[in-house]
């Protein structure tokens, strides 16, 4: 670029094998206990941003600019028309969701869908009072995230609920195990015992 554009003399080096280590990826979740009380800390006209954020995943930006003629209350979906991938997409909306956006009257859902009013230092105040260490608006698209996989939600599923570009981007979870969900290696083990166990009964 500097050379065919500005006509600059640069180094000949191999530029295409100078790499730079990317950043560990930083998965920092809430926990329930965590979740209520940011709730409670939070101002009113937060709670109902924070609770966009931990039910359906999509970034802030996709939640501070939302317009009300992408929600549709009665099919409970959010049209996404602008991700980070540039490509449209919709989540569900939750039932809690659902009953706070529903406060809104009918005729005054026109325009923006959240009050954002000095969002910024609401959401500082509010983490700060919840004693939440290390924690983003961001984590809140890894809290829904993580409690999906927690609930047994396979990764293809957790990616297309993100709108990742692929399943290797939402790895980044993969060593968070489902709850009531078993491993490989316990299946397998549970097969070969009632394997034996069957075994033994033919022969006994």
């Amino acid at each position: 670029w500097a050379r065919e554009m500005h006509g600059k003399q640069v180094p000949s080096l191999a530029w295409r094998k100078l790499k730079v280590a990317e950043n560990p990826h930083r998965v920092r979740f809430s926990s329930a206990e965590e979740f209520t009380a940011l709730m409670k800390a939070a101002h009113a006209d937060l709670r109902p941003i924070i609770l966009c954020a931990v039910t359906t995943g999509l970034r802030r930006a996709n939640i501070l600019e939302m317009q009300w003629h992408q929600v549709d209350l009665g099919g409970s979906t959010i049209t996404v028309q602008h991700t980070k991938g540039k490509k449209p997409g919709s989540v569900r909306i939750a039932p809690s969701l659902r009953a706070a956006l529903a406060r809104t009257p009918a005729k005054k859902r026109r325009g923006p869908v959240f009050d954002i009013t000095n969002f910024r230092r609401r959401w500082h105040a509010a983490v700060k009072t919840a004693k939440m260490d290390d924690f983003h608006f961001h984590d809140l698209r890894h809290t829904f995230a993580s409690w999906a996989r927690q609930n047994g939600a396979d990764l293809a599923d957790i990616c297309e609920a993100l709108m990742h570009s692929s399943v290797s981007v939402t790895m980044r979870y993969a060593h968070i195990r489902p709850g009531h969900d078993k491993t490989a290696f316990e299946r397998v083990a549970d097969l070969l015992t009632a394997q034996s166990t069957a075994q033994n009964a033919v022969n006994d």
